[in-house]
């Protein structure tokens, strides 16, 4: 590869900003995980509050969307393969 293409791609404006910005971010996240002064245990107790309070809700929707194993039409569904789970023999 020539060497002006290569000083091309490092000298592009689009990848120093992205760069800049994964740096910045890494050692954002560096930060919230290994330093122990109350600035950073905060932010990890709001985070972890914060994502605390994302996970009932998301159950709650879960369990909407998804179909009632169990019972259908008065008639148990076959677990496992087992025919005692519906209530009728194997003979």
């Amino acid at each position: 590869m020539a060497i002006d293409k290569i000083a091309a791609f490092y000298d592009d404006p689009g990848r120093i900003r992205c760069d800049a910005r994964s740096t910045t971010k890494a050692w954002h996240l560096r930060s919230l995980t290994l330093c122990n002064s109350p600035y950073w245990r905060t932010q990890r107790w709001l985070r972890f509050r914060a994502r605390f309070g994302e996970g009932p809700p998301a159950c709650v929707a879960k369990t909407l969307q998804r179909p009632h194993h169990g019972f259908a039409g008065g008639r148990r569904y076959q677990a496992f393969g087992t025919s005692e789970l519906r209530g009728t023999s194997s003979s």
